[in-house]
């Protein structure tokens, strides 16, 4: 079942709805991790120190983990949103832009039983939007990573945002706020790169006192 932000309710969509399908755009945009071994290789072995210093592996380990943390849902999944979504609203007409990426997926076909789907670029999905009563933008993960751009184009609009995790959230500036701060710490890992950067005095500052009291 959908869930509304605490202390609201499910939004009542009513008239020409447009349904807005993203494909996951977690990974782009965002560098490789950077190496000053690899961008400066006369360092030698400076380099590879100073990339160690400047937690080179974890930054590593980091990227190649963020699909994994954002576990992103199938168009199939999606496609059930869209279902429970309709079945709790009640819409005249219904436009499904659905992202080009996600054309020759297996599940595409299903989404014709819901309305007329039209396939576009990325930059063109809010295309049309000034002409429907409301906008639902569906993302495949819980923080719709690398759509923002899309979002400052609805911005302004009757629009929502359905989440991999069931959340349906209206699209204002409350809702840009969080999301902006929450993309940040899952691009970044923030909490881990803190972690990292404790682990190693703290075992050191257990070791000694285990030697203290003669443990080994």
């Amino acid at each position: 079942m959908l869930t509304p932000p605490l202390n609201s309710i499910l939004p009542k969509i009513e008239g020409r709805l447009l349904i807005i399908v993203c494909s996951y755009r977690g990974g782009i945009g965002n560098p490789a991790p950077f190496s000053l071994a690899h961008a400066m290789p006369r360092l030698g072995k400076i380099g590879r120190l100073l990339d160690i210093l400047l937690l080179l592996n974890l930054r590593r380990f980091i990227a190649s983990n963020r699909d994994f943390f954002a576990n992103p849902r199938s168009l199939k999944y999606q496609t059930g949103l869209i279902e429970e979504l309709l079945q709790m609203t009640s819409p005249s007409q219904i436009t499904i832009a659905l992202d080009q990426a996600l054309e020759a997926d297996s599940a595409r076909p299903a989404l014709n039983a819901f309305g007329s789907v039209i396939v576009r670029d990325p930059k063109d999905l809010h295309l049309g939007h000034e002409n429907v009563d409301a906008v639902v933008t569906i993302y495949p993960d819980a923080l719709g990573l690398g759509w923002g751009a899309l979002e400052a184009d609805l911005m302004g609009t009757n629009t929502y945002l359905l989440n991999g995790r069931r959340r349906i959230l209206p699209l204002n500036t409350h809702t840009k706020g969080k999301l902006r701060w929450r993309r940040m710490l899952a691009i970044i890992r923030a909490p881990e790169l803190i972690a990292s950067l404790l682990v190693i005095p703290l075992a050191a500052i257990l070791a000694g006192l285990d030697a203290l009291r003669g443990k080994s």
